[in-house]
């Protein structure tokens, strides 16, 4: 497997390496460490200085990991020039950190993470905390689409959980609640509704699991009625997973500003490591 670290060498992220590191001793996989140099020149600095200082910096860094890792430096906008990086170079799984696009309209400007979904369609890991342990607490937040079940199959197949793994669907409220109340309908027949949908939605948790776990029984299934935001992270307060994993659609610029996106709103919050998995993730090489 060849993992992608995209670093921006700021010290509040400085687990990103270390996590990416830990990942690539884990998978056996090969890792590249990759910094984006902007082509403004601050204080005076010529570009080439830049690039050197930054290409030193990185080496630095890296010094103390093994297995060793390759380090790229490149020029240009960070999110276009890692979306281009991980084509490429193939990448398989992309490691960053927490970040903030600095623009008068953020939710037009795509930022790395949405620029990777969107142009490759690779699986990217957030990484907000030194790497201390390894991923002992696991929470799967989906809703039995294809980037659900592709997230299901990678977490699995990474072998991330140790000690055990929450299984959450973030449903919205049963349907036809509102209406049926507002015709008349009795309380006491609403919520037989309301049961008996719960019920069958369950049952349908239960066998997209069968379709798509090799081991469906681990999981522990908590029914979180509520809007998917809010829901999925009043859970994972409950929880306090150490790794939260998220299906995401590659939606486009546009598509995401009029309807927003579940997946980013989520690791925008999330206090914990949030990892983001489009459908059609493949991964190659050793992963157990």
């Amino acid at each position: 497997m060849k993992l992608l670290c995209a670093t921006d060498l700021q010290p509040r992220n400085g687990g990103v390496i270390a996590r990416a590191a830990w990942l690539a001793r884990k998978l056996e996989g090969e890792l590249t460490v990759l910094h984006v140099v902007p082509p403004e020149e601050p204080r005076g600095l010529a570009l080439e200085q830049r690039v050197w200082r930054a290409d030193a910096h990185l080496r630095a860094r890296v010094a103390n990991e093994t297995p060793k890792p390759q380090v790229r430096v490149r020029v240009g906008q960070a999110a276009r020039r890692v979306a281009e990086f991980v084509a490429e170079s193939d990448a398989d799984f992309v490691v960053v950190g927490p970040h903030s696009v600095t623009s008068e309209l953020p939710s037009i400007r795509r930022g790395i993470t949405e620029r990777v979904l969107d142009d490759t369609r690779r699986p990217v890991l957030i990484v907000r905390h030194e790497p201390e342990f390894e991923y002992g607490r696991v929470m799967l937040a989906l809703d039995l689409s294809d980037e659900s079940a592709a997230a299901l199959r990678l977490t699995e197949s990474l072998a991330f959980a140790g000690e055990e793994i929450t299984f959450v669907v973030h449903a919205y409220h049963p349907p036809y609640e509102g209406m049926m109340a507002s015709v008349g309908v009795g309380f006491d027949k609403i919520d037989t509704h309301a049961e008996a949908w719960r019920r069958e939605f369950a049952t349908g948790v239960r066998e997209f699991l069968r379709r798509h776990s090799k081991d469906p029984w681990r999981y522990r299934l908590i029914m979180a009625e509520d809007r998917p935001v809010p829901g999925i992270l009043a859970v994972a307060a409950q929880v306090q997973p150490d790794l939260l994993v998220l299906g995401a659609r590659a939606q486009g610029t546009l598509l995401r500003t009029l309807l927003g996106s579940v997946g980013h709103e989520v690791a925008d919050s999330a206090a914990c490591d949030v990892l983001l998995v489009p459908s059609g993730t493949v991964t190659t090489g050793k992963v157990a």
